[in-house]
Protein backbone atom coordinates (compact mmCIF):
# COMPACT_ATOMS: atom_id res chain seq x y z
CA UNK A 1 0.00 0.00 0.00
CA UNK A 2 2.94 2.29 0.84
CA UNK A 3 4.70 1.55 -2.55
CA UNK A 4 1.45 2.35 -4.21
CA UNK A 5 1.26 5.49 -2.48
CA UNK A 6 4.44 6.75 -3.12
CA UNK A 7 3.90 5.85 -7.02
CA UNK A 8 0.85 7.84 -7.14
CA UNK A 9 2.61 10.86 -5.48
CA UNK A 10 5.91 10.69 -7.70
CA UNK A 11 3.22 10.48 -10.76
CA UNK A 12 1.49 13.63 -9.56
CA UNK A 13 5.01 15.55 -8.82
CA UNK A 14 5.99 14.57 -13.00
CA UNK A 15 3.04 15.79 -14.50
CA UNK A 16 2.39 18.55 -11.97
CA UNK A 17 4.02 20.65 -14.92
CA UNK A 18 1.61 19.63 -17.62
CA UNK A 19 -1.14 22.97 -18.16
CA UNK A 20 -3.44 22.64 -20.92
CA UNK A 21 -3.91 26.39 -21.07
CA UNK A 22 -2.99 28.33 -24.41
CA UNK A 23 -0.08 30.30 -24.20
CA UNK A 24 -1.44 33.63 -22.81
CA UNK A 25 -0.12 36.56 -26.05
CA UNK A 26 -1.33 39.89 -25.94
CA UNK A 27 -3.77 41.07 -28.13
CA UNK A 28 -2.39 42.68 -30.96
CA UNK A 29 -3.85 46.35 -31.34
CA UNK A 30 -2.37 48.76 -34.11
CA UNK A 31 -1.46 51.52 -32.27
CA UNK A 32 0.27 55.10 -33.69
CA UNK A 33 3.42 56.21 -31.93
CA UNK A 34 2.00 59.48 -30.99
CA UNK A 35 -1.57 60.81 -31.09
CA UNK A 36 -2.93 62.63 -34.31
CA UNK A 37 -3.46 66.37 -32.57
CA UNK A 38 0.10 66.43 -30.49
CA UNK A 39 2.96 68.03 -32.83
CA UNK A 40 6.12 68.86 -30.34
CA UNK A 41 6.95 71.93 -33.36
CA UNK A 42 3.65 73.22 -32.14
CA UNK A 43 3.29 76.33 -30.52
CA UNK A 44 -0.50 76.02 -29.50
CA UNK A 45 -1.66 75.54 -25.60
CA UNK A 46 -1.24 72.00 -25.82
CA UNK A 47 2.93 72.45 -25.70
CA UNK A 48 4.15 75.08 -23.47
CA UNK A 49 3.19 73.81 -20.07
CA UNK A 50 5.39 73.77 -17.34
CA UNK A 51 3.86 70.10 -15.95
CA UNK A 52 4.95 67.01 -16.59
CA UNK A 53 3.84 63.50 -16.74
CA UNK A 54 4.58 61.18 -13.62
CA UNK A 55 6.58 57.73 -14.97
CA UNK A 56 3.69 55.06 -13.84
CA UNK A 57 3.81 51.40 -14.29
CA UNK A 58 0.67 49.54 -15.16
CA UNK A 59 -0.24 48.62 -11.97
CA UNK A 60 0.94 51.74 -9.99
CA UNK A 61 -1.45 53.85 -8.10
CA UNK A 62 -2.36 57.51 -9.77
CA UNK A 63 -1.60 60.64 -7.57
CA UNK A 64 -3.37 63.65 -6.76
CA UNK A 65 -4.11 65.30 -10.32
CA UNK A 66 -6.61 67.72 -9.89
CA UNK A 67 -3.89 69.92 -7.44
CA UNK A 68 -2.51 70.76 -11.16
CA UNK A 69 -5.80 73.54 -10.65
CA UNK A 70 -4.40 75.21 -7.28
CA UNK A 71 -7.94 75.12 -5.87
CA UNK A 72 -8.56 74.42 -2.18
CA UNK A 73 -12.42 74.09 -2.33
CA UNK A 74 -11.63 71.37 -5.23
CA UNK A 75 -9.08 69.57 -2.98
CA UNK A 76 -11.46 69.21 -0.20
CA UNK A 77 -14.16 67.96 -2.54
CA UNK A 78 -11.77 65.21 -3.78
CA UNK A 79 -10.80 64.05 0.02
CA UNK A 80 -14.25 64.38 0.93
CA UNK A 81 -15.36 61.61 -2.54
CA UNK A 82 -12.50 59.88 -1.67
CA UNK A 83 -13.49 58.98 2.15
CA UNK A 84 -17.31 58.95 1.57
CA UNK A 85 -18.53 58.12 -2.16
CA UNK A 86 -20.68 55.19 -2.67
CA UNK A 87 -20.00 53.83 -5.73
CA UNK A 88 -16.13 53.98 -5.27
CA UNK A 89 -17.26 51.79 -1.72
CA UNK A 90 -19.28 48.89 -3.97
CA UNK A 91 -15.85 48.88 -6.30
CA UNK A 92 -13.15 48.03 -3.41
CA UNK A 93 -16.10 45.43 -1.82
CA UNK A 94 -15.95 44.18 -5.13
CA UNK A 95 -12.37 43.96 -4.97
CA UNK A 96 -11.94 42.31 -1.64
CA UNK A 97 -14.86 39.57 -2.76
CA UNK A 98 -12.93 39.06 -5.94
CA UNK A 99 -9.31 38.57 -3.69
CA UNK A 100 -11.23 36.22 -1.63
CA UNK A 101 -12.66 34.15 -4.33
CA UNK A 102 -8.87 33.91 -5.33
CA UNK A 103 -7.62 32.80 -1.58
CA UNK A 104 -11.00 30.13 -1.58
CA UNK A 105 -9.75 29.05 -5.11
CA UNK A 106 -6.16 28.50 -3.74
CA UNK A 107 -7.08 26.36 -0.98
CA UNK A 108 -8.03 23.68 -3.94
CA UNK A 109 -4.80 22.84 -4.56
CA UNK A 110 -3.79 21.62 -0.51
CA UNK A 111 -5.43 18.34 0.96
CA UNK A 112 -8.42 19.42 3.58
CA UNK A 113 -8.43 17.52 6.83
CA UNK A 114 -11.47 17.90 8.85
CA UNK A 115 -12.19 16.07 12.19
CA UNK A 116 -15.69 15.61 13.67
CA UNK A 117 -17.19 13.50 16.22
CA UNK A 118 -20.41 11.90 15.99
CA UNK A 119 -22.87 9.18 18.30
CA UNK A 120 -24.53 6.76 16.14
CA UNK A 121 -27.97 4.96 17.24
CA UNK A 122 -29.61 2.25 15.18
CA UNK A 123 -31.58 -0.49 14.90
CA UNK A 124 -30.60 -3.93 12.89
CA UNK A 125 -33.07 -5.91 11.34
CA UNK A 126 -33.75 -9.42 13.00
CA UNK A 127 -33.40 -10.80 9.32
CA UNK A 128 -29.62 -9.01 9.41
CA UNK A 129 -28.86 -10.31 12.20
CA UNK A 130 -30.53 -14.11 12.43
CA UNK A 131 -33.33 -13.80 15.32
CA UNK A 132 -36.05 -15.36 14.99
CA UNK A 133 -38.97 -12.53 13.89
CA UNK A 134 -40.38 -11.95 17.75
CA UNK A 135 -37.40 -11.35 19.16
CA UNK A 136 -37.08 -8.31 19.90
CA UNK A 137 -34.76 -6.32 17.34
CA UNK A 138 -30.85 -4.98 18.49
CA UNK A 139 -30.13 -1.87 19.58
CA UNK A 140 -27.01 -0.10 19.15
CA UNK A 141 -25.43 2.85 19.74
CA UNK A 142 -21.64 3.70 18.26
CA UNK A 143 -19.25 6.55 19.50
CA UNK A 144 -17.24 7.75 16.76
CA UNK A 145 -14.13 10.37 16.62
CA UNK A 146 -12.14 10.47 13.21
CA UNK A 147 -10.08 12.83 10.84
CA UNK A 148 -10.47 12.98 6.86
CA UNK A 149 -7.59 13.70 5.07
CA UNK A 150 -8.77 14.66 0.89
CA UNK A 151 -6.25 15.36 -1.80
CA UNK A 152 -6.66 16.07 -5.76
CA UNK A 153 -3.72 15.66 -7.41
CA UNK A 154 -3.78 18.07 -10.20
CA UNK A 155 -2.63 16.21 -13.14
CA UNK A 156 -3.58 18.29 -16.22
CA UNK A 157 -3.64 21.82 -14.54
CA UNK A 158 -7.09 22.20 -13.67
CA UNK A 159 -6.80 23.84 -10.49
CA UNK A 160 -3.92 25.95 -11.22
CA UNK A 161 -5.83 27.60 -14.10
CA UNK A 162 -8.93 27.66 -12.13
CA UNK A 163 -6.59 29.89 -9.82
CA UNK A 164 -4.99 31.75 -12.30
CA UNK A 165 -8.34 32.93 -13.65
CA UNK A 166 -9.34 33.69 -10.31
CA UNK A 167 -6.20 36.06 -9.77
CA UNK A 168 -6.85 37.15 -12.76
CA UNK A 169 -10.33 38.52 -12.52
CA UNK A 170 -9.19 39.63 -9.10
CA UNK A 171 -6.41 41.27 -10.85
CA UNK A 172 -9.52 43.15 -13.55
CA UNK A 173 -11.72 44.12 -10.97
CA UNK A 174 -8.96 45.58 -9.05
CA UNK A 175 -8.71 47.87 -11.89
CA UNK A 176 -12.42 48.42 -12.85
CA UNK A 177 -11.85 50.17 -8.93
CA UNK A 178 -9.19 51.90 -9.94
CA UNK A 179 -11.39 53.18 -13.22
CA UNK A 180 -13.99 53.91 -10.51
CA UNK A 181 -11.93 56.24 -8.63
CA UNK A 182 -10.44 58.32 -11.83
CA UNK A 183 -13.72 58.55 -13.10
CA UNK A 184 -14.85 59.52 -9.72
CA UNK A 185 -12.13 62.50 -9.41
CA UNK A 186 -13.22 63.30 -13.07
CA UNK A 187 -16.68 63.69 -12.57
CA UNK A 188 -16.27 65.83 -8.97
CA UNK A 189 -13.58 68.09 -10.98
CA UNK A 190 -15.87 68.28 -13.60
CA UNK A 191 -18.81 69.23 -11.90
CA UNK A 192 -17.24 71.78 -9.73
CA UNK A 193 -15.78 73.61 -13.06
CA UNK A 194 -19.46 73.50 -14.15
CA UNK A 195 -20.43 74.96 -11.26
CA UNK A 196 -17.93 77.70 -11.15
CA UNK A 197 -18.86 78.19 -14.71
CA UNK A 198 -22.46 78.53 -14.17
CA UNK A 199 -21.55 81.26 -11.51
CA UNK A 200 -19.51 83.39 -13.50
CA UNK A 201 -22.42 83.48 -16.39
CA UNK A 202 -24.77 84.21 -13.13
CA UNK A 203 -22.45 87.29 -12.65
CA UNK A 204 -22.57 88.11 -16.47
CA UNK A 205 -26.49 88.26 -16.28
CA UNK A 206 -26.81 89.85 -12.95
CA UNK A 207 -24.93 92.56 -14.54
CA UNK A 208 -27.47 92.79 -17.68
CA UNK A 209 -30.35 92.71 -15.13
CA UNK A 210 -29.00 96.31 -12.98
CA UNK A 211 -28.59 97.60 -16.59
CA UNK A 212 -31.69 96.77 -17.92
CA UNK A 213 -33.15 98.14 -14.39
CA UNK A 214 -31.75 101.21 -14.94
CA UNK A 215 -32.76 101.25 -18.61
CA UNK A 216 -36.45 100.36 -17.36
CA UNK A 217 -36.29 103.49 -15.17
CA UNK A 218 -35.15 105.23 -17.79
CA UNK A 219 -37.59 104.75 -20.48
CA UNK A 220 -40.37 104.35 -17.91
CA UNK A 221 -40.06 108.52 -17.21
CA UNK A 222 -39.34 109.36 -21.05
CA UNK A 223 -42.33 107.46 -21.50
CA UNK A 224 -44.47 109.03 -18.82
CA UNK A 225 -43.54 112.85 -20.41
CA UNK A 226 -44.04 111.59 -24.39
CA UNK A 227 -40.25 111.30 -25.49
CA UNK A 228 -40.30 107.60 -25.91
CA UNK A 229 -42.96 105.47 -27.54
CA UNK A 230 -44.86 102.46 -25.48
CA UNK A 231 -43.21 100.31 -27.45
CA UNK A 232 -39.63 100.94 -26.40
CA UNK A 233 -40.83 101.05 -22.87
CA UNK A 234 -42.44 97.40 -23.54
CA UNK A 235 -39.07 96.66 -25.13
CA UNK A 236 -37.07 97.53 -22.14
CA UNK A 237 -39.80 95.43 -19.69
CA UNK A 238 -39.52 92.50 -21.94
CA UNK A 239 -35.43 92.59 -22.12
CA UNK A 240 -35.59 92.89 -18.32
CA UNK A 241 -37.73 90.27 -17.88
CA UNK A 242 -35.71 87.98 -20.02
CA UNK A 243 -32.53 88.20 -18.23
CA UNK A 244 -34.60 87.60 -15.23
CA UNK A 245 -35.92 84.42 -16.46
CA UNK A 246 -32.23 83.33 -17.37
CA UNK A 247 -30.88 84.29 -14.18
CA UNK A 248 -34.12 81.98 -12.44
CA UNK A 249 -33.05 79.16 -15.68
CA UNK A 250 -29.45 79.10 -14.28
CA UNK A 251 -30.26 79.15 -10.44
CA UNK A 252 -32.13 76.22 -11.27
CA UNK A 253 -29.01 74.20 -12.97
CA UNK A 254 -26.95 75.36 -10.55
CA UNK A 255 -28.91 73.95 -7.91
CA UNK A 256 -28.94 70.47 -9.89
CA UNK A 257 -24.98 70.62 -9.84
CA UNK A 258 -25.15 71.53 -6.24
CA UNK A 259 -26.82 68.23 -5.86
CA UNK A 260 -24.97 66.01 -8.47
CA UNK A 261 -21.73 67.20 -6.42
CA UNK A 262 -23.49 66.23 -2.82
CA UNK A 263 -23.61 62.64 -3.94
CA UNK A 264 -20.56 62.39 -5.41
CA UNK A 265 -18.67 63.66 -2.45
CA UNK A 266 -21.28 61.18 -0.39
CA UNK A 267 -23.27 63.71 1.64
CA UNK A 268 -27.14 64.23 1.56
CA UNK A 269 -28.16 67.28 -1.04
CA UNK A 270 -30.62 68.73 1.35
CA UNK A 271 -27.41 69.40 3.90
CA UNK A 272 -24.90 70.39 1.21
CA UNK A 273 -24.64 73.71 -0.24
CA UNK A 274 -21.16 75.73 -1.62
CA UNK A 275 -21.16 79.07 -1.60
CA UNK A 276 -21.16 80.77 -4.75
CA UNK A 277 -17.46 80.55 -6.38
CA UNK A 278 -15.10 83.01 -8.19
CA UNK A 279 -13.82 82.07 -12.19
CA UNK A 280 -11.08 83.58 -13.19
CA UNK A 281 -8.17 81.20 -13.85
CA UNK A 282 -7.50 79.85 -16.86
CA UNK A 283 -6.85 75.91 -17.26
CA UNK A 284 -3.11 74.73 -16.96
CA UNK A 285 -1.45 73.79 -20.38
CA UNK A 286 -0.54 70.63 -21.47
CA UNK A 287 2.30 69.30 -21.54
CA UNK A 288 4.21 68.11 -25.21
CA UNK A 289 5.01 65.35 -27.05
CA UNK A 290 2.22 62.62 -25.38
CA UNK A 291 3.43 59.11 -26.58
CA UNK A 292 0.43 56.77 -27.20
CA UNK A 293 2.15 54.10 -24.91
CA UNK A 294 0.26 55.81 -22.06
CA UNK A 295 -2.72 54.39 -22.54
CA UNK A 296 -0.77 50.76 -21.14
CA UNK A 297 -1.23 53.34 -17.78
CA UNK A 298 -5.34 53.50 -18.42
CA UNK A 299 -6.86 51.09 -15.39
CA UNK A 300 -9.77 49.81 -18.05
CA UNK A 301 -7.41 48.85 -20.31
CA UNK A 302 -5.59 47.17 -17.71
CA UNK A 303 -8.71 45.37 -16.66
CA UNK A 304 -9.70 44.19 -20.19
CA UNK A 305 -6.51 43.10 -20.37
CA UNK A 306 -6.80 40.70 -17.32
CA UNK A 307 -9.78 39.73 -18.33
CA UNK A 308 -8.31 38.16 -21.19
CA UNK A 309 -5.91 36.38 -19.45
CA UNK A 310 -8.64 35.09 -17.19
CA UNK A 311 -10.79 33.36 -20.23
CA UNK A 312 -7.30 32.02 -21.53
CA UNK A 313 -6.79 30.20 -18.37
CA UNK A 314 -10.47 29.16 -18.24
CA UNK A 315 -9.49 27.31 -21.64
CA UNK A 316 -7.22 25.16 -19.75
CA UNK A 317 -9.74 24.28 -17.05
CA UNK A 318 -11.95 23.35 -19.88
CA UNK A 319 -9.38 20.99 -21.91
CA UNK A 320 -8.58 19.56 -18.29
CA UNK A 321 -12.01 18.14 -17.92
CA UNK A 322 -11.70 15.57 -20.70
CA UNK A 323 -8.65 14.15 -18.40
CA UNK A 324 -8.51 11.72 -15.48
CA UNK A 325 -9.22 13.09 -12.10
CA UNK A 326 -7.01 11.25 -9.17
CA UNK A 327 -8.05 11.66 -5.80
CA UNK A 328 -6.79 10.49 -2.61
CA UNK A 329 -8.31 10.21 0.35
CA UNK A 330 -7.98 8.70 3.88
CA UNK A 331 -9.86 8.58 7.07
CA UNK A 332 -8.63 7.55 10.57
CA UNK A 333 -9.92 7.73 14.14
CA UNK A 334 -11.58 5.84 17.20
CA UNK A 335 -14.76 3.98 17.06
CA UNK A 336 -16.66 1.89 20.17
CA UNK A 337 -19.67 0.42 21.49
CA UNK A 338 -19.06 2.44 24.92
CA UNK A 339 -17.63 5.98 25.17
CA UNK A 340 -15.42 5.26 28.24
CA UNK A 341 -13.86 2.95 25.24
CA UNK A 342 -13.57 5.66 22.44
CA UNK A 343 -10.05 6.71 22.65
CA UNK A 344 -8.16 2.97 23.96
CA UNK A 345 -6.07 1.94 21.40
CA UNK A 346 -8.22 -1.34 20.71
CA UNK A 347 -10.88 1.08 19.32
CA UNK A 348 -8.97 2.63 16.24
CA UNK A 349 -9.97 2.83 12.94
CA UNK A 350 -8.90 3.46 9.69
CA UNK A 351 -10.20 3.59 5.49
CA UNK A 352 -8.13 4.42 2.57
CA UNK A 353 -10.68 5.49 0.00
CA UNK A 354 -12.00 3.21 -3.01
CA UNK A 355 -8.86 1.66 -3.49
CA UNK A 356 -5.92 2.11 -1.14
CA UNK A 357 -6.96 5.88 -0.77
CA UNK A 358 -6.72 6.63 -4.78
CA UNK A 359 -9.90 7.29 -6.88
CA UNK A 360 -9.22 7.84 -10.25
CA UNK A 361 -12.18 9.39 -11.90
CA UNK A 362 -11.68 9.71 -16.20
CA UNK A 363 -15.22 10.91 -18.05
CA UNK A 364 -16.25 8.52 -21.13
CA UNK A 365 -20.05 9.64 -21.78
CA UNK A 366 -21.54 13.18 -20.83
CA UNK A 367 -23.39 13.98 -23.44
CA UNK A 368 -21.18 16.72 -25.31
CA UNK A 369 -21.34 18.63 -21.96
CA UNK A 370 -17.33 18.79 -22.43
CA UNK A 371 -16.92 19.65 -25.53
CA UNK A 372 -19.61 22.76 -24.83
CA UNK A 373 -17.85 23.58 -22.06
CA UNK A 374 -14.82 24.07 -24.05
CA UNK A 375 -16.46 25.85 -27.02
CA UNK A 376 -17.86 27.98 -24.35
CA UNK A 377 -14.91 28.76 -22.73
CA UNK A 378 -13.14 29.96 -26.27
CA UNK A 379 -16.01 31.76 -26.96
CA UNK A 380 -15.56 33.60 -23.82
CA UNK A 381 -11.72 34.42 -24.84
CA UNK A 382 -12.58 35.80 -28.56
CA UNK A 383 -15.06 38.36 -26.43
CA UNK A 384 -12.58 39.00 -23.93
CA UNK A 385 -10.18 40.06 -27.13
CA UNK A 386 -12.84 41.79 -28.96
CA UNK A 387 -13.19 43.54 -26.08
CA UNK A 388 -9.92 44.40 -25.06
CA UNK A 389 -9.48 46.14 -28.14
CA UNK A 390 -12.54 48.06 -28.47
CA UNK A 391 -11.32 49.64 -25.20
CA UNK A 392 -7.76 50.59 -26.30
CA UNK A 393 -9.92 51.84 -29.66
CA UNK A 394 -12.11 53.87 -27.03
CA UNK A 395 -9.40 54.93 -25.31
CA UNK A 396 -7.25 56.59 -28.23
CA UNK A 397 -11.02 58.36 -28.92
CA UNK A 398 -10.94 59.54 -25.93
CA UNK A 399 -7.71 60.69 -25.82
CA UNK A 400 -8.06 62.59 -29.26
CA UNK A 401 -11.03 64.00 -28.57
CA UNK A 402 -9.65 66.21 -25.74
CA UNK A 403 -6.44 66.77 -27.83
CA UNK A 404 -8.62 68.41 -30.41
CA UNK A 405 -10.90 69.79 -28.13
CA UNK A 406 -8.29 71.78 -25.79
CA UNK A 407 -6.81 73.17 -29.09
CA UNK A 408 -9.41 74.21 -30.91
CA UNK A 409 -11.12 75.24 -27.62
CA UNK A 410 -7.73 77.41 -27.06
CA UNK A 411 -8.29 79.16 -30.76
CA UNK A 412 -12.15 79.42 -30.57
CA UNK A 413 -11.64 81.55 -27.17
CA UNK A 414 -9.64 83.95 -28.70
CA UNK A 415 -12.22 84.66 -31.40
CA UNK A 416 -14.69 84.62 -28.67
CA UNK A 417 -13.25 86.91 -26.21
CA UNK A 418 -12.70 89.34 -29.24
CA UNK A 419 -16.13 89.39 -30.43
CA UNK A 420 -17.27 89.72 -26.75
CA UNK A 421 -15.19 92.73 -26.33
CA UNK A 422 -16.24 94.17 -30.03
CA UNK A 423 -19.91 93.59 -28.52
CA UNK A 424 -19.31 94.87 -25.48
CA UNK A 425 -18.29 98.26 -27.01
CA UNK A 426 -21.15 98.76 -29.33
CA UNK A 427 -23.62 98.26 -26.25
CA UNK A 428 -21.91 100.91 -24.35
CA UNK A 429 -21.95 103.29 -27.89
CA UNK A 430 -25.61 102.12 -28.20
CA UNK A 431 -26.72 103.29 -24.37
CA UNK A 432 -24.59 106.76 -24.87
CA UNK A 433 -25.97 107.32 -28.37
CA UNK A 434 -29.71 106.98 -27.09
CA UNK A 435 -29.09 109.13 -24.08
CA UNK A 436 -27.77 112.05 -26.51
CA UNK A 437 -30.85 111.22 -28.44
CA UNK A 438 -28.98 109.70 -32.16
CA UNK A 439 -30.72 105.92 -31.34
CA UNK A 440 -33.92 104.40 -30.69
CA UNK A 441 -34.33 102.38 -27.52
CA UNK A 442 -34.37 98.94 -29.85
CA UNK A 443 -30.73 99.45 -31.06
CA UNK A 444 -29.75 99.46 -27.36
CA UNK A 445 -31.93 96.29 -27.01
CA UNK A 446 -30.24 94.80 -29.90
CA UNK A 447 -26.27 95.65 -28.67
CA UNK A 448 -27.54 94.76 -24.97
CA UNK A 449 -28.79 91.18 -26.09
CA UNK A 450 -26.13 90.62 -28.49
CA UNK A 451 -23.29 91.61 -26.24
CA UNK A 452 -24.95 89.19 -23.20
CA UNK A 453 -24.78 86.34 -25.75
CA UNK A 454 -21.04 86.72 -26.62
CA UNK A 455 -19.99 86.97 -23.27
CA UNK A 456 -22.28 83.55 -22.41
CA UNK A 457 -20.29 82.22 -25.22
CA UNK A 458 -17.18 83.18 -24.09
CA UNK A 459 -17.91 81.78 -20.54
CA UNK A 460 -19.11 78.75 -22.19
CA UNK A 461 -15.96 78.25 -24.13
CA UNK A 462 -13.61 78.65 -21.44
CA UNK A 463 -15.68 76.46 -19.25
CA UNK A 464 -15.36 73.95 -21.41
CA UNK A 465 -11.37 74.25 -21.98
CA UNK A 466 -10.95 72.87 -18.37
CA UNK A 467 -13.59 69.98 -19.14
CA UNK A 468 -10.89 69.42 -21.75
CA UNK A 469 -8.47 68.92 -19.98
CA UNK A 470 -9.71 66.89 -17.16
CA UNK A 471 -10.87 65.04 -19.56
CA UNK A 472 -7.29 64.31 -21.10
CA UNK A 473 -6.24 63.75 -17.60
CA UNK A 474 -8.90 60.73 -17.57
CA UNK A 475 -8.43 59.43 -20.83
CA UNK A 476 -4.64 59.60 -20.29
CA UNK A 477 -5.27 56.69 -16.76
CA UNK A 478 -4.23 59.95 -14.17
CA UNK A 479 -1.11 60.48 -12.78
CA UNK A 480 -0.01 64.12 -13.76
CA UNK A 481 2.75 65.81 -11.49
CA UNK A 482 1.98 69.26 -10.36
CA UNK A 483 4.13 72.75 -11.18
CA UNK A 484 5.19 74.10 -8.39
CA UNK A 485 2.72 76.80 -7.34
CA UNK A 486 2.13 78.11 -4.27
CA UNK A 487 -0.05 76.53 -1.74
CA UNK A 488 0.17 73.41 -3.80
CA UNK A 489 2.02 70.11 -1.85
CA UNK A 490 4.29 68.90 -4.51
CA UNK A 491 4.08 64.87 -2.60
CA UNK A 492 1.50 63.60 -4.92
CA UNK A 493 2.32 60.09 -5.65
CA UNK A 494 0.63 58.51 -2.53
CA UNK A 495 -1.43 55.54 -2.43
CA UNK A 496 -4.89 56.23 -2.93
CA UNK A 497 -6.42 52.59 -1.77
CA UNK A 498 -5.40 50.23 0.33
CA UNK A 499 -7.03 46.83 -0.77
CA UNK A 500 -7.05 43.32 1.54
CA UNK A 501 -4.56 40.84 0.56
CA UNK A 502 -2.31 43.46 -1.08
CA UNK A 503 0.53 45.18 0.42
Amino acid sequence: MKKLLTISLLASTLLTSCNLAPELVKPEVSTPEEFKWVNADDKSPINDGNWKLVELSEKSERGEWWKIFADEKLNELEQKAFENNLELEIAVSRVEQARSLAERTRGSLFPSLNIGASPTRYQQSNAFTGLAPTADPVERTIYRADATLAYELDLFGRLRNDLASANFNADSAENSMKSVLLSLQADVATNYFALKTIDRERDIVSRSIKLGVEAERIIKKKFEIGDVSKQDYMRAVAALAGYRAQLIGLERSRAELENALAVLVGENPSEFKISELSFNEMPPKIPSGLPSNLLERRPDINSAADKVAAANAKIGVARAAFFPTISLSANGGFESNEIEDLFKWSSRTWTLGPLFGTMVSLPIFEGGKGVANLDLSKAGYKESVANYRLTVLNAFKDVENSLVGIRKLSEQSEQQKLAADSTEEVARLSRLRFKEGYADFLEVVDAERDSLAQQQNLNSVQGARFTATISLIRALGGGFDVPILPGVDDDILKPVVTIKGQN
